[in-house]
């Protein structure tokens, strides 16, 4: 199978959806001999925080020496991306490879996978062929249910904070969707728990309790000291100093939650050198994390993408730029609450240009955006592509930051258009 042939059938799958349940999953771990039993896998879920946690423990377990698996969604810039091993993607020559035998395996059993379930299982089995030590396995959507809970004897379960955000699935409660992202608790493991709204901890605590598992989370109060620049940002925790390349006070929060999850690793035998620890926290470097993509005017990507994700992208923006407003390069989903995104980022903005995501079935239509949008800012523009938004903003705001936000969907056509 060529690339083009697995494309098609990959777009084949898609249009199946997004399906939740285990059923596919099963039948095909099974006939791979269960892959996901040959390394140790730290399994993490949560509506927001959940890339930047999984990153930062990858980073640090590789720099201490584990070969660590890595596997995150949706992609950034192509499907390779979704599927790392330390600090490299998977190449075309192992993704034909291993996504052959799968496709091998579904067509012979009649398993109509969908592109999530496909992916995941050519993650788990390359992961296994390449005989890793540890895989950071990141939730899809919700948990439960999720095609990654087919994995069964984790090591570690990992839950980030948790917001209001694919309430068409999950519920349209913060319990309800806690439910959901707690049903990857298992009894083989601990959870480690982002501290948060207190309905939410009740029920992952809960979930513990019947599993017969404890919960570890951060202690919030022992933060102290936080410093920020301009691309870095340092702090204390437990004593213990840290610098993180990555910015953003949420990402101070999730940097405790990756430390807890180190500290518990080393309490089960696992060598961690300190010194590499710290190097991996200042290591960790993400696409669309803040990501500066132009100097002149400053451009920053981010993938901020619902109520709670925009809060903190306002938080961080203003602590890095203080007294400063702001030109957002805004695309969303339909189906998200663009709304409230709006009314939080309209405080902070001096003008918004209204772009469409690259998801044809969910995006917003731009002037539909632009007609919310007048409602909140004086200065709107209609460009709907991201190349059309960028070189309008480079003309118009020479002086000004902006801000490239609002949906994972639209990170691709930035570094495209960037040649990232």
């Amino acid at each position: 199978m060529d690339r083009n042939e697995a494309d098609r059938y990959l777009e084949q799958s898609r249009q199946r959806g997004f399906v939740l349940g285990l059923d596919n999953m099963e039948k095909v771990l099974m006939a791979l001999d269960r892959p996901d039993h040959k390394y140790k896998i730290i399994h993490v879920a949560g509506t927001n925080g959940k890339g930047s946690t999984c990153t930062m423990t990858q980073r640090i377990l590789t720099e201490n020496g584990y070969k660590t698996g890595l596997y995150t969604s949706p992609e950034l810039y192509h499907i390779n991306d979704r599927i790392h091993i330390d600090n490299e993607e998977i190449s075309d020559e192992d993704y034909l490879q291993v996504f052959s035998d799968i496709v091998e395996i579904c067509e012979k059993e009649s398993i109509p996978i969908t592109e999530f379930e496909l992916l995941t299982a050519v993650a788990l089995e390359y992961f296994a062929r390449k005989d890793c030590d540890f895989v950071v396995l990141e939730v899809g959507m919700g948990g439960r249910l999720d095609a990654t809970n087919v994995v069964d004897q984790p090591i570690l379960t990992v839950i980030t904070s948790i917001a209001l955000d694919h309430t068409d699935y999950l519920g349209d409660t913060l319990a309800k969707i806690a439910y959901e992202k707690g049903g990857i608790i298992k009894s083989s493991a601990p959870v480690i728990l982002y501290p948060q709204d207190q309905e939410v901890e009740k029920v992952i605590r809960e979930i513990a309790e019947e599993k017969g598992v404890s919960v570890i989370s951060p202690d919030f109060e022992k933060i102290k000291g936080i410093e920020v620049k301009e691309s870095s940002q340092s702090f204390t925790y437990k004593g213990r100093a840290i610098e993180l390349s990555l910015m953003g006070e949420y990402q101070v929060k999730n940097s405790t939650l990756v430390f807890e999850i180190i500290s518990f690793l080393e309490e089960l035998g696992y060598f961690m050198d300190r010194k590499k620890v710290l190097q991996g926290f200042k290591n960790t470097r993400m696409i669309a994390r803040l990501q500066k993509v132009q100097d002149n005017p400053v451009i920053l990507l981010d993938g901020a993408h619902n109520e709670q994700g925009i809060g903190e992208l306002k938080k961080a923006l203003t602590l890095i730029y203080p007294d400063r407003k702001f030109v957002f390069i805004f695309g969303v989903l339909k189906d998200k609450e663009y709304k409230k995104e709006v009314e939080i980022l309209s405080e902070i903005a001096k003008a918004f240009i209204a772009v469409e995501p690259d998801y044809p079935e969910r995006k917003l239509e731009s002037s539909a955006l632009k007609v919310l949008l007048d409602q909140f800012c004086s200065e709107v523009a209609d460009l709907e592509t991201i190349p059309a938004a960028i070189e309008y903003a480079n003309k118009e705001y020479r002086e000004d930051i902006i801000i490239i936000c609002g949906s994972f969907y639209q990170v691709k056509d930035v570094l495209h258009y960037y040649n990232h």
